[in-house]
């Protein structure tokens, strides 16, 4: 085998293991607070997704207006029963553990493959191209999707439920759209709600039956809410698109400098 081709492949097979080892998702949010009492509040939050776990932070702008919402409004949630609060948890990641799960056996198998490849002097490209063509399937499909699946218990309609007291919404409105950009995904949600904690409890009943006139959105209890969420792919996909590159240099290589026969033998 030509020392080339065999840096190649011990090369393709070093990217393989550095991927599993740098961020395969970033996302970025914010949600501000447009009207109610946490008004111009913002709540920011960063996530990064690898192989082995979700490494969160969040922050708060202009605080005060949020903190003081939690201080002055009623608990309303202290009759949900042990059940609901099982079932409304949420909170594990079986969806991203199963695909973290697929996404190391395959990039291992093309690192084995890769590395056997550099040893053995060559291999059927159908098979490495076959496994990187899994992978990238994976990496850019797999492992979003799996993710959001796992994320979806802990939006309500649009409102983070980490973000402030969810159970206690009626008449929630929300809008919600999303754009493709650059190696990536944005999701813009608006909407508002009224939260019967900030209402006081002889008309708690009549609010749940109909939202309250507020034309110009200035009751405390009315809460309003617009954000963004960009879902960025990592340096993991970026690693393995550099994979398919070296696989098809490898390819054309070996098509050119071989004979025919053994071209043919290979396929």
């Amino acid at each position: 085998m030509d020392r080339k081709v065999r840096a190649v492949w011990i090369a393709i097979s070093l990217l393989c293991i550095s991927s599993i080892m740098v961020p395969w998702l970033h996302l970025s949010g914010s949600t501000e607070f447009t009207s109610g009492k946490p008004e111009r509040t913002e709540l920011i939050l960063e996530i990064d997704v690898d192989g082995n776990e979700v490494t969160q932070e969040m922050r708060i702008e202009q605080a005060t207006p949020f903190f003081m919402w939690l201080m002055v409004r009623d608990s309303v949630e202290e009759n949900v029963t042990i059940e609901e609060e099982e079932r409304s948890g949420g909170g594990d990641a079986k969806n991203l553990n199963n695909m973290r799960a697929f996404v190391m056996i395959t990039v291992f198998s093309t690192a084995l493959l890769a590395g056997f490849a550099a040893l053995r002097g060559g291999m059927r490209m159908r098979w490495a191209l076959s496994f990187w063509m899994v992978g990238l399937l994976m990496f850019a499909i797999g492992v979003p999707m799996a993710w959001m699946m796992d994320m979806g218990d802990s939006l309500d309609d649009g409102l983070p439920e980490d973000q402030g007291p969810g159970e206690s919404f009626y008449h929630v409105n929300s809008n919600t759209g999303t754009e493709v950009i650059f190696i990536g995904f944005e999701f813009h949600f608006q909407g508002n709600g009224w939260d019967l904690g900030m209402v006081d409890e002889e008309e708690r009943e009549a609010v749940k039956e109909a939202p309250p006139e507020d034309p110009e959105n200035e009751h405390d209890a009315n809460i309003g809410w617009d954000g963004e969420i960009s879902l960025r792919y990592g340096n993991a996909l970026t690693i393995w698109l550099t994979i398919g590159l070296l696989l098809a240099l490898i390819f054309v290589f070996e098509r050119t400098n071989r004979p025919e026969k053994f071209v043919n033998e290979e396929e």
